[in-house]
């Protein structure tokens, strides 16, 4: 495991922004440890990520639908 926020902070650099093509396997587990992260503003600027189509829709998901769940609602 890496400690993302201990990274960032001991470099000297402008901002930081999180870019990557997740697999399927640690896509869902990197993206909630990135949004809960325990102080806030987080440690990054921006993310932009790419997932495989089924956790991006389950990420997207409306309320109502059978993709709906943790990943939703903490988008």
């Amino acid at each position: 495991k890496t400690d993302f926020a201990a990274l960032a902070s001991g470099a000297d650099h402008g901002p930081v922004r999180i870019v990557a093509n997740l697999p399927y396997n640690i896509g869902t587990e990197l993206l909630v440890r990135w949004l809960t992260v325990p102080n806030w503003p987080p440690f990054y600027a921006s993310m932009t990520l790419m997932f495989q189509r089924e956790v991006a829709q389950r990420i997207v998901a409306a309320p109502d639908s059978d993709a709906y769940g943790r990943l939703g609602v903490l988008a």
